[in-house]
């Protein structure tokens, strides 16, 4: 699990300090309570700290839970970092640039690292890059992204989201073989209905994405069949709005960082969100916020961004 907390102000003569780490949650309970439904859930979780370094962004845990590729940002530039979480041991394997990424992933094979970003001088405009997982050059795979990437079970295919190209004013969930350039539209509309996140299933049947607004509600998720792309919200809420959808491995539910209404949608949580009935399970309860998610193999590990307040009265 990644921590980061940022900085605020808080009335005359109070600061705050800015603390930026890496942690490791070993959220054994999120799995057991879903496998073996447990009446309270989510007692035994515990949370470990990789770094504490305050420069943390975007993390993402590898299948096996063995590796964590943390996105550094420092005087402006942004680097990729390698952790092996048996040995506390840190490796780069992309240099520190003037670039901006927008999302990070393992393969399925854990074999190559995915991520998204901008070239120097386009801010705006981002590709999926490749590279091998101990670094090495990257190779360009998707010009025009819009979202983090999610792979099918068989690991042959990954899908991602597209805005405002080739017609402005839609969105597009798309699939892409991993081998070939070759991509397809699963599903489409208007802007203004867009979906967001896209999180395939273990069974391959499935993508869940989120959505704002969806119907009367606030925030819900969407799942679009992969084999006609039809649409079916099966979960929403008016005081909960879901982010980043992971998978749990047996394909029972989701877990999402949720932001909710008590802190003014201010601050994220992680909670669970059931599959097919939408039940809404929170993990954590406190005050600190949450952001970025993925979830190992295992169902065990889960990594994610966590900002803490901390404050100093002078």
């Amino acid at each position: 699990m990644i921590s980061a907390a940022r900085r605020n102000k808080l009335g005359v003569g109070l600061s705050a300090v800015l603390v930026l780490g890496v942690a490791a949650a070993a959220a054994y309970g999120v799995y057991a309570f879903v496998t073996r439904s447990r009446p309270t859930p989510f007692q035994n979780i515990s949370v470990t700290k990789v770094t504490d370094g305050g420069k943390s962004v975007l993390a993402a845990i590898s299948p096996d839970g063995n590796y964590i590729l943390n996105l550094v940002r420092e005087n402006g530039l942004a680097s990729l970092w390698l952790r092996n979480v048996p040995t506390n041991s840190n490796t780069q394997v992309q240099p520190p640039a003037d670039l901006y990424y927008l999302g990070l992933r393992f393969s399925p094979d854990g074999n190559y690292l995915y991520f998204e970003r901008s070239e120097p001088g386009n801010t705006e405009e981002k590709y999926l890059y490749r590279a091998p997982l101990f670094g090495g050059t990257p190779q360009k795979l998707v010009s025009d992204i819009d979202s983090n990437v999610t792979f099918s079970p068989e690991c042959k295919k990954f899908a991602f989201m597209r805005y405002d190209n080739p017609v402005p004013g839609k969105y597009q969930l798309m699939v892409r073989s991993v081998d070939s350039p070759e991509e397809t539209v699963l599903t489409s509309g208007p802007v203004g209905q867009a979906l967001y996140q896209p999180a395939w299933s273990p069974d391959g049947k499935t993508m869940v994405c989120t959505e704002l607004q969806p119907g009367s509600a606030l925030g819900g998720l969407v799942a679009v069949d992969v084999s006609s792309g039809g649409q079916r919200v099966f979960f929403s809420m008016n005081d909960q709005i879901p982010q980043k959808p992971a998978w749990l491995p047996d394909g029972s539910g989701l877990v999402v960082l949720a932001r909710g209404q008590g802190s003014n949608f201010n601050r994220s949580q992680i909670a669970l969100a059931s599959y097919p009935d939408g039940k809404f399970i929170p993990i954590t309860r406190h005050t600190n916020d949450y952001s970025d998610l993925s979830v190992a193999a295992s169902g065990h590990v889960i990594a994610t961004i966590v900002g803490e307040d901390r404050w100093n009265l002078l």
